[in-house]
């Protein structure tokens, strides 16, 4: 069954929206000056709510080049379960880290298949985990925009693969029939004047668990 990832939640009514509807990560934004940042005290209060209400929910923690031992303190003061690194790191210098590492992937049309391919094989057989989202220059990340899903097809299938970028619950189906990937993650897609929408949280897992379950 596709996992799928509902990221940049910042309350507790929508990772708990998440989480109950069966949603196997949920993403917390470290990063500064982006919109979707939450403050350590309020992630704490969401782990605390999630861990009541899904167990089985992980926590995925984003950073974009940010010192590994600042990191490395956050995930051991909020318990997170995995991070996802979404800048220029050195993978060298998260050797430390005492759980699973995922690196964002930024795929611009222009890219071709078999440089994508040896990208993430190489990640993949360090173990580590990749998440693929779209190019932007100005933005990191959940930019809402959709990239040639054709250019990873036959690599997003591979384990701890996630495919990102301009997911919502109208084209997810379609993507996951095309691509076949091994997870799904989606912000900026089930979101309702720049806020996390219950409904198309719900309505988002709902069409991935059709085409998966």
């Amino acid at each position: 069954m596709t996992k799928i990832k509902i990221c940049g939640v910042k309350t507790i009514e929508a990772s708990r929206t998440a989480a109950m509807n069966g949603a196997d990560f949920i993403g917390m934004v470290f990063v500064d000056n982006v919109k979707r940042k939450i403050s350590i005290e309020t992630a704490q209060s969401i782990i605390t709510d999630i861990r009541k209400t899904n167990e089985k929910t992980k926590i995925v923690g984003l950073f974009r080049n940010q010192n590994s031992k600042y990191v490395i303190e956050v995930i051991n003061h909020l318990g997170l379960d995995l991070i996802q690194l979404c800048g220029n790191e050195n993978l060298h210098d998260f050797i430390e880290t005492p759980i699973e590492i995922f690196k964002q992937i930024r795929i611009k049309n222009s890219d071709n298949t078999t440089s994508i391919s040896k990208k993430v094989n190489s990640l993949v057989e360090s173990g580590i985990g990749v998440f693929l989202d779209s190019y932007d220059e100005l933005l990191p990340g959940g930019t809402g925009i959709k990239f040639n899903w054709q250019l990873v097809a036959g690599t997003a299938n591979k384990k701890n693969i996630f495919l990102g970028g301009g997911l919502n619950p109208e084209n997810v189906i379609s993507a996951i029939k095309k691509v076949e990937p091994w997870g799904v993650d989606v912000s900026t897609g089930v979101e309702k004047n720049g806020e996390k929408d219950s409904l198309l949280i719900r309505s988002f897992i709902k069409n991935v668990k059709s085409v998966t379950s």
